[in-house]
């Protein structure tokens, strides 16, 4: 990770710490990319329009702060 920049969801992913309260509470990375794999295509759902072909550029907090907007509080359950 860089200095004064937030990390990208495969670097938090990949942190040790991440992996081990991941796997105490039973989901694994691919549960949490799919997860954001779905609220990204929720959000280009209401956002895009047919001639607009954005990618997903927001920093990690930001989508994982909207993944739980999109699933009530509830992440990952």
């Amino acid at each position: 990770m860089w200095p004064g920049t937030e990390p990208t969801l495969d670097e938090l992913l990949n942190e040790p710490i991440i992996r081990q309260v991941m796997a105490s509470d039973g989901h694994t990375p691919e549960d949490v990319r799919s997860l954001f794999q779905t609220v990204h295509a929720r959000h280009l759902a209401a956002t895009t329009t047919d001639d607009d072909d954005r990618e997903m550029t927001a920093p990690a907090a930001h989508l994982c702060e909207a993944a739980m907007r999109a699933t009530k509080g509830c992440c990952l359950r």
